[in-house]
């Protein structure tokens, strides 16, 4: 899930907004206008291939994530950084098309996966994100070439051919062919203010969402609308994770998270022994338990499904944007400052109560 100091600074680029997309399905790459000689605005940027990174893994990196066992990692300037050995070293992605920040990157499989960004830019890996191709940006969403820097701040992949992406005022997108066409479906979500969406999971058969000033929007079923939610918080949230089946975690601003454990009916503030920063993404680890990292660099861990978090003993310099699990079980954590890790074995002795050293 994106990181909110980044966010901020997304919505403060999108001073202008795209104009309503049309009803019917957009193709993606016939529809992108003709681009002039002279390029200008967010074309430069969009027609601009990503320069590789000196040091990738210390780039400002907003998420990463597993395409079998390599490690895939996106942030600012298009930057795409790989390693197939658990995070130990890292390289540059081959072919990255544009110059643009990338906020999410999502796998479904070893081999495909999608990433999206600023700009509305959505690209494609079907090499485990070795090389990228662009299926989509705002360019061809607006029609006119005239498009703000829009950016698209989630992205739900269901399978190969189900996308869904959101983003800054309400931007909402979907593809039913694996990002060949979009559909615009911002009309689904009941969001008035034209709010932000931060976050976007699969809840049960239906979707939940939430963005700005405590939005949270909640759907029973696939494609049907979604409606909002009484909820007792009205700060942003920026992320939300299903610890188990009928359970939904949401998290935000200044240490607040909350747990529902019926499907969204009713909801609890969970204890995250008083912490007060913001944040930022959350996992479910493959072991159950739940981790949840703050703007303070700071990783905290549930093993009751997200009633209770105690502060694993680990600090990073920088704030923390996503995590994945390595193949071997190490946690791996993007931020501002690059890639951190957490060694599988500190992570077993937190389970124990035992906590861990400062592990980098």
């Amino acid at each position: 899930m994106r990181f909110s100091l980044a966010r901020a600074c997304l919505a403060a680029a999108c001073a202008a907004l795209l104009p309503a997309l049309p009803g019917a399905a957009i193709a993606a790459t016939a529809a992108v206008p003709d681009r002039p000689a002279s390029l200008s605005g967010p074309a430069v940027v969009l027609a601009r291939a990503a320069r590789p990174a000196a040091m990738p893994e210390r780039a400002s990196l907003l998420s990463v994530a597993r395409a079998g066992r390599r490690l895939v990692a996106v942030g600012e300037h298009g930057v795409v950084a790989l390693s197939d050995d658990n995070g130990a070293v890292w390289r540059n992605a081959r072919a990255v098309p544009v110059d643009v920040t990338l906020t999410v990157v999502r796998f479904v499989n070893e081999k495909t996966g999608w990433a999206v960004g600023h700009i509305g830019v959505v690209l494609r890996t079907d090499d485990g994100g070795e090389t990228w191709v662009k299926q989509m940006d705002g360019l061809a969403m607006d029609g006119s070439g005239e498009a703000p820097d829009r950016p698209l701040l989630e992205l739900l992949v269901a399978n190969e051919r189900h996308l869904v992406a959101v983003g800054a005022y309400n931007l909402a997108i979907e593809s039913q062919d694996g990002g060949a066409t979009w559909r615009n479906i911002a009309g689904r979500f009941s969001n008035d203010g034209g709010f932000h969406l931060y976050g976007l999971v699969a809840a049960g058969e239906g979707l939940v969402a939430v963005g700005e000033q405590g939005l949270l929007l909640k759907s029973a079923a696939a494609g049907a609308p979604l409606s909002a939610v009484a909820f007792p918080y009205k700060g942003s949230l920026f992320g939300a994770i299903a610890p188990a089946p009928g359970s939904m975690l949401v998290y935000g601003l200044k240490g607040n998270a909350y747990l529902s454990n019926d499907k969204g009916a009713s909801w609890r503030a969970a204890d995250v022994g008083g912490s007060t920063a913001t944040f930022n993404c959350a996992l479910r680890l493959r072991d159950g338990r739940v981790a949840l990292c703050d703007q303070a660099g700071r990783v905290f861990i549930s093993d009751d499904g997200g009633q209770h978090f105690a502060r694993l003993d680990f600090e990073w310099g920088a704030p923390l944007t996503a995590m994945a699990e390595s193949a071997d079980g190490d946690l791996l954590l993007a931020s501002l400052g690059g890639m951190a890790k957490i060694n599988k074995d500190k992570l077993a002795r937190a389970a124990r109560g035992k906590g861990g050293g400062h592990g980098r």
